[in-house]
């Protein structure tokens, strides 16, 4: 029975090219949208699932607040994971931290002879980093790895461009600021790592935390770490409750009083599990993050591609209703039963299905190979995903829903026409309820088609108008140059003054930061307008002299800094008009 179902279909098939040739195309096509966004969508769901204790692996984050200015961000403090383990031992199993050295992220050098290169992904880390995030080792041994101050934990392509093939353990690379021996290859991590890295260097290189309880508490206000901790196989994750409500009331309130700053100044506490940390963050000082948005609207866009397509197929299917008809009314009249003859155009719809899957699985393979996809999504989308078996049992699970789905109204449809009705030269089969149909579906394809382009069109206005905003300085002209090395920096007057001879600058200025970029929190006492001291919190940047005119930032009031007053270096500061505003200074901000 299925081969002569099959032999119907395909002689349909050939017999009926150009309906065949529309067919496939929109499904193939609709499919290979599909297909694509799953991909991505795929990829940003399964950030961190790699772990194999990602489900009791949580990121400790925060929210300090200062006379009401809140600032959530995603370090915190070098004693929160000590103190969370005193206070519930039974139920935090462990605690890791990762530091960049200096709180630097211009990178960290590292030489060995005439090779020198500069690294981003550097961190400061606990002993025990390898027993909480579970990595492949390449050489050397995870316990005890890091116990010494001086070692150093390599990725493989770190040891690869300073060793090449060779057994890196044990060999030396210098630093400016020490000389460091190899410890510990492990392979590179995979993409779906929020975070990534490529040396990690012991902790024990600053020094370890005070026993004392007492100054662990002081050093609560003190952020800067990413803190990471590794529940109990018996913990819930509701207990998080419970705990930070005791944490706060027991550690925060006490180093509060303890300071002075009942009035003025609270922090509060969550956990976010390691799989959720990608999509499920706006803090600040926060590690590079997805959008739990795109893939809402990616989602979306793919079932409403997928329904296009079905509908192009059902509309089609009954748009050749009159021709199909006349071979059910003569199958009915040699002896065809109507669930035989509903399976035939069921099966149809599937093999129809079956083949847009196959030329989808192509060009998506092909798109990929050539990197096409990479640059459209802005990250790599592997081949490989593509012959999961996972994937490959959700397309084979969605080609049969498709397919019923698609093939089940004119199934039924051309199924229930009787023959003499069929047979009839003068018969009008379907009449004026599948034209119906083909008007609803029609118009529902539409009302699809241009909710999406207009929800383009506005995402492509909104995004223009992000990228032409002001930024209260103007980037344009502008070259950064990063300095590395103490030798460097040291000589930075005289390449300031080398540079300024230069007729091509106009201006020389620095700073420690990017601008617009990430910058340094702090909290400092403000003179109000009555002339009382208030604790709040700012973004800082340390700058240079011409930082005003070299980034073209509007000059309200005052001056920019300079060298003729000795009193500008660690006395002096400038700030926003937000500020000046927040404040209540009004015109009166000079001297505050």
């Amino acid at each position: 029975m299925f081969k002569n179902y099959l032999k119907i279909t395909l002689r349909n098939i050939y017999r009926q090219k150009l309906y065949a040739l529309i067919n496939i195309f929109g499904l193939s096509l609709g499919i290979g949208c599909c297909l694509i966004l799953s991909l991505y969508l795929i990829g940003e769901l399964g950030y961190d699932r790699h772990y194999e204790n990602h489900e009791r692996l949580y990121r400790v984050v925060n929210e300090y607040t200062f006379n009401g200015n809140a600032n959530q961000a995603a370090v915190s403090s070098q004693a929160l994971g000590q103190l969370l383990i005193m206070d519930n031992p039974e139920r935090v199993e462990a605690y890791t931290r990762f530091q960049r050295p200096g709180g630097s992220q211009s990178g960290t050098v590292f030489r060995r002879g005439t090779d020198t290169y500069y690294w981003d992904d550097v961190y400061l880390v606990d002993l025990n980093v390898f027993d909480v995030f579970n990595h492949d080792i390449l050489y050397g041994d995870p316990q005890g790895a890091l116990d010494d101050g001086l070692s150093i934990a390599v990725s493989e392509t770190f040891a690869r461009t300073y060793f090449g093939d060779e057994n890196p353990i044990g060999e030396t690379l210098s630093t400016d600021t020490a000389d460091y021996r190899v410890t510990l290859v492990f392979a590179d991590l995979v993409e779906s790592s929020h975070l990534k890295y490529d040396v990690l260097i012991s902790m024990n290189r600053v020094g370890s935390l005070p026993e004392d309880e007492a100054t662990l508490q002081r050093m609560l206000g003190n952020i800067g770490v990413y803190t990471y901790i590794l529940m109990s196989e018996e913990f819930e994750e509701q207990e998080f409750g419970r705990i930070f409500d005791s944490f706060h009331t027991d550690r925060v309130e006490a180093m509060a009083r303890q300071f002075g700053f009942t009035d003025n100044f609270d922090a509060r506490f969550w956990a976010q599990n390691l799989t959720d940390i990608h999509l499920d963050s706006t803090l600040e000082f926060d590690l590079p993050t997805g959008n739990l948005f795109y893939i809402y609207a990616f989602a979306g866009v793919a079932i409403f591609i997928l329904s296009i397509a079905c509908i192009n197929y059902v509309n089609l299917a009954t748009a050749r209703s009159m021709q199909r008809a006349r071979e059910v009314g003569m199958r009915k009249v040699l002896g065809a039963q109507r669930s035989q003859l509903i399976v035939q155009f069921l099966g149809e719809s599937i093999i129809f299905v079956l083949l847009a899957v196959g030329i989808a699985l192509g060009v998506v393979y092909l798109l990929i190979d050539n990197q096409l996809l990479g640059n459209l999504f802005g990250e790599q989308i592997y081949a490989i995903g593509l012959f999961t078996l996972q994937l490959l049992s959700w397309l084979l699970g969605l080609s049969l829903l498709v397919g019923v789905l698609s093939g089940l109204y004119p199934a039924f449809y051309l199924s229930s026409v009787a023959p003499v009705t069929a047979l009839s030269s003068d018969s009008q089969v379907g009449g004026s309820t599948s034209g119906r149909l083909r008007q609803v579906l029609v118009f529902f394809q539409f009302t699809i088609s241009i909710g999406i382009i207009a929800s383009t069109l506005l995402m492509a206005n909104q995004m223009r108008y992000v990228a032409n905003l002001g930024l209260g300085f103007e980037k344009e002209n502008k070259v950064l140059v990063p300095l590395r090395g103490a030798d460097l920096i040291e000589s930075l007057p005289a390449l300031r003054i080398e540079l300024a001879t230069n007729p091509g600058i106009l201006g020389v200025s620095t700073t420690q930061q990017i601008p617009g970029g990430q910058m340094g929190l702090i909290g400092l006492n403000v003179e109000s307008p009555i002339g009382t001291m208030e604790l709040q919190s700012f973004n800082l940047m340390a700058v240079g002299e011409d930082i005003l005119p070299v980034l073209g930032i509007e000059l309200v009031e005052g001056r920019d800094f300079s060298q003729k007053f000795l009193t500008d270096i660690g006395q002096s500061i400038m700030v926003n008009q937000t500020l000046v505003d927040q404040m209540g200074w009004g015109d009166q901000a000079i001297g505050k």
